[in-house]
């Protein structure tokens, strides 16, 4: 079927719910006819189009037509509402009807520009996944508004899910570029992160166990720094440790998810006790994203035999630290994400499960 026999096959379903409004196509432009008041001063009632702005072409992925099919069916039902209430207002259709399509006002002028602001503050991956696969989903062809932008979230991911949020956060940044005032944040709201499992967390004498069985020093190596400095595991291609002997006997994280950061040892005495100075960390060929590096360290954790991925060595940080008595802002900041990240991650997941723990550190006494 045509691409054309699509859409007006799916103008036609629209129309089935439809008793004063028709939703029309005239080659790639949708518009709207009704009996309308007409225009100006002359009284009376008229069949009158409305044009929509919105265009269809065949060039459109095919999540960006459903999308604009999505704004013109509630175009639709919002004008056979009006006529059904008596509130139709042309004032409230004139921008539309008068077809006024400046680039400035478009969602593609400003795609375009936020895009290329955040090329200089993310990473490749990062602008791919969370910028660029969202913007792809938004018509170019169209304003930005508040309208839009809802109707592209909800026809495009499900309610309290990671993706959800990931779209209304990249939204969320366009129209605050764009100087489009729109508030996403409760249709955003809802998605929780996994709790950890406690039970894949290693303790600290288990991480020092794990360490002494490793025989190769490459996984030595970045075992002892993922456990030491709780980063994530492709930042081990970023970490500098040349800043080592400063005061704190802090790393210097120079790129990955979340950009350039210093990261703290904890406890420090496994700086040299793990001879975290002496890297040793293979070469890798250009253009590998995050995501392959970070499945580098747990594969060759797994050919050692280690009981423990990856990344619960940066989990068994948090835990450490938080129990420790570390300021949340800090823990956070050395593992490169926000307090709230910290804290809906991990206080959360950490929750009963050392409670007897902390109470013990804190004053009480073992059981003997």
């Amino acid at each position: 079927m045509s691409d054309w026999k699509v859409a007006d096959s799916e103008i036609a379903k629209i129309n089935e719910g439809l008793t004063k409004v028709r939703l029309m196509r005239r080659g790639g432009s949708l518009s709207l006819r009704a009996t309308l008041p007409k225009k100006g001063k002359v009284a009376g009632n008229a069949q009158q189009t409305v044009p929509l702005g919105i265009k269809l072409n065949s060039s459109q992925p095919p999540k960006v037509k459903s999308t604009i099919r999505n704004i013109a069916r509630q175009k639709a039902m919002e004008l056979e509402i009006q006529i059904l209430q008596g509130s139709f207002d042309w004032s409230k259709w004139s921008k539309v009807d008068a077809g006024e399509e400046d680039d400035q006002q478009l969602a593609g002028y400003w795609i375009d520009r936020a895009f290329a602001s955040k090329a200089n503050e993310v990473s490749v991956e990062t602008l791919a996944n969370a910028y660029k696969q969202p913007f792809s989903l938004l018509p170019r062809d169209l304003p930005i508004t508040e309208e839009t932008i809802i109707s592209v979230v909800e026809s495009n991911s499900a309610p309290k899910t990671r993706t959800r949020r990931g779209l209304c956060l990249a939204y969320a940044f366009l129209a605050k570029f764009a100087g489009v005032p729109i508030d996403l944040g409760t249709l955003g709201k809802g998605y929780k992160p996994k709790p950890i499992d406690q039970k894949l967390v290693p303790t600290a004498e288990q991480i020092i166990e794990e360490w002494e069985r490793l025989t190769k020093p490459e996984a030595k190596w970045m075992w002892a720094v993922l456990a030491t400095y709780g980063c994530r595991p492709h930042e081990l291609w970023h970490a500098d440790i040349s800043t080592l002997e400063m005061e704190g006997r802090p790393i210097r994280i120079t790129g990955g998810k979340t950009g350039a950061r210093m990261a703290y040892p904890f406890p420090m005495e496994w700086v040299d006790r793990f001879n975290i100075g002496n890297k040793c960390l293979r070469e890798i060929p250009p253009g590998l994203g995050n995501k392959r590096l970070s499945s580098i360290p747990g594969e060759l954790f797994k050919r050692q035999g280690c009981k423990y991925g990856a990344k619960y060595l940066r989990h068994a940080f948090a835990v450490r630290t938080e129990v420790a008595g570390f300021p949340g802002a800090f823990i956070a900041r050395w593992q490169g994400h926000s307090q709230a990240v910290h804290d809906e991650v991990y206080q959360r997941s950490i929750g009963s499960a050392l409670d007897a723990e902390i109470a013990i550190k804190f004053g009480g006494t073992k059981a003997v």
